[in-house]
């Protein structure tokens, strides 16, 4: 438990103290990501799901959300307002993809 907290609170670290909204574009399955969620709840922040809308442009849905930081699949940040952080699963920060 304590190595689960340690990497939380660095995940807390990365995404800041701002509240940050955070949209996990990854298999929810993968154990870094309860990382990442209690990261984000030591942040004071929140995740925003995301759910299939083939009408609906992702960052349509996103801006309404207020969306952050995106976690996992790099290839999301496409259209992204560059305010946006976008990071990998590990936490290192992810080049956009245009």
């Amino acid at each position: 438990q304590a190595d689960v907290l340690a990497r939380a609170t660095t995940w807390r670290d990365r995404l800041g103290a701002d509240t940050p909204r955070v949209a996990i574009a990854t298999d929810i399955e993968q154990a870094a990501t309860l990382e990442l969620l209690a990261g984000v709840m030591l942040a004071g922040g929140s995740v925003v799901a995301e759910r299939p809308a083939p009408t609906t442009a992702r960052w349509q849905r996103w801006a309404a959300e207020r969306v952050t930081t995106v976690v996992g699949d790099p290839d999301v940040a496409r259209g992204a307002p560059d305010a946006v952080t976008v990071l990998d699963l590990d936490g290192s920060t992810s080049p956009r993809q245009v």
